[in-house]
């Protein structure tokens, strides 16, 4: 408590605000007056702070009685309305102009003040009107509760997510679109599966059976007959490559996956490569064991990844050279290892492999035919079984492609790569 007298500084007065009480002294020689006063220099500066958070946030904020009467809004909020706080103070929020988007929207409103005027914290998306425009709001309205527990205000929130969920809506259809585009995509596959495929089939049969009616075997007609059934077999199995990345990229083959016995897969397929390799005068050594060496995938997938490594090498080796197929463990994981003494390229044209249609030598004058799919497909393939795929180059000294497959349970006669 003070005592105002004389000397008082005019800015440390303005700072106190005074209670007053006038008291007057008489007798023959002196009259006097005293006003008391409370410092309260600290309150009124946690009210500027209070009110510097309060109307410079960003979110729209107010204060309401149990009821959802209004006592306060934020100037964010007011100015968001075009409001005065006259406007709204004394108003229940959902009569206040930011609750005039329509009767559904008003009575969700009430129902979600008196929710929280029992305790319970309430937050949801909904419309607000503002002054030129309606938005989109996160909305809460949070409790406050007395020394008893008892609600004895209201704290409504609000943050604009308008710019937000139109960024959702628009990823939304983009995806849609996309879906869309893929179903008609895998309809026109489906389509042309059917169509190509069986045209194609006839065109290789009769191609077969005219070289088998040629009476030499070495005149033209059989080497026209020649001719369209390596074209025909060419031409399905570009087919048949874009079909399966096609398929992988969408992630359409839904086959489930199963124990596959990936050594045996790499026998089979060898056999069916080894005419190939013949006819190429490549050689081709296949250390695989007999041995169960498992990873789980569906069936027809390790299969695919093979005949890929397999004829890609054969393709890019010269005659005369060799084709390794190894199939081995390395910490428990199943390693398929292609490497052959072909023509290699420059390590650092390696990543642009996996891209489709790339091809070690391209253009009209490149020298190896193919589609340059088959390292897209394997990549896609290995990709979906959980695995790996490396590859060690050197231009002029061969390739070595490194397949790590996730192992099932541990055989005890399955060798490590590299043992035989």
């Amino acid at each position: 408590m003070f005592l105002v007298g004389h000397g008082t500084r005019e800015r440390s007065f303005k700072e106190r605000l005074p209670t007053i009480y006038y008291t007057k002294i008489t007798n023959s020689r002196l009259t006097a007056h005293y006003a008391i006063y409370t410092d309260i220099t600290e309150r009124k500066r946690r009210e500027r702070r209070l009110d510097a958070i309060f109307n410079h946030t960003y979110q729209f904020t107010g204060l309401m009685e149990p009821d959802g009467t209004m006592i306060e809004a934020n100037d964010t909020a007011l100015r968001f309305g075009g409001l005065d706080r006259e406007d709204i103070v004394g108003t229940p929020i959902w009569k206040t102009h930011w609750a005039q988007t329509g009767e559904d929207s008003k009575q969700r409103l009430r129902e979600a003040v008196e929710r929280a005027a029992e305790g319970e914290f309430v937050r949801y998306e909904r419309p607000i009107q503002g002054g030129d425009e309606d938005r989109i709001i996160d909305f809460s309205i949070r409790p406050v509760t007395d020394a008893d527990g008892q609600v004895e205000l209201l704290i409504p929130e609000a943050r604009d997510i308008t710019e937000l969920k139109r960024r959702e809506e628009t990823l939304r259809a983009a995806k849609e679109e996309a879906e869309e585009a893929s179903r008609l995509k895998s309809a026109v596959l489906a389509n042309m599966s059917h169509e190509l495929r069986t045209p194609l089939t006839s065109i290789l049969g009769f191609a077969e059976a005219i070289d088998d009616e040629a009476s030499d075997g070495a005149g033209p007609v059989s080497r026209f007959a020649s001719l369209i059934a390596k074209s025909g077999e060419r031409l399905l199995r570009t087919f048949d490559n874009i079909l399966n990345l096609s398929r992988l990229e969408a992630e359409q083959q839904n086959e489930p996956a199963e124990p596959v016995d990936v050594a045996a897969a790499a026998r089979s397929v060898a056999d069916e490569i080894q005419d190939q390799a013949e006819a190429d005068d490549i050689a081709l050594r296949t250390e695989v064991g007999s041995a169960t060496m498992r990873t789980r995938a569906p069936a027809d997938q390790v299969p695919i990844v093979l005949r890929h490594l397999l004829s890609n090498a054969i393709t890019y080796t010269e005659a005369g050279g060799t084709v390794w197929l190894r199939v081995g463990r390395a910490a428990g994981d199943v390693v398929v290892e292609v490497e052959d003494t072909g023509i290699g390229m420059d390590p650092d044209e390696v990543p642009a492999l996996f891209e489709p249609f790339r091809q070690a030598s391209e253009g009209f004058g490149r020298e190896y035919e193919g589609t340059g799919l088959g390292l897209a497909v394997v990549q896609r393939a290995v990709d979906r079984m959980g695995g790996t795929v490396d590859v060690a180059t050197e231009e002029g000294e061969g390739t070595c492609v490194t397949v790590v497959l996730p192992g099932m349970e541990p055989t005890n006669d399955a060798p490590s790569l590299g043992e035989g």
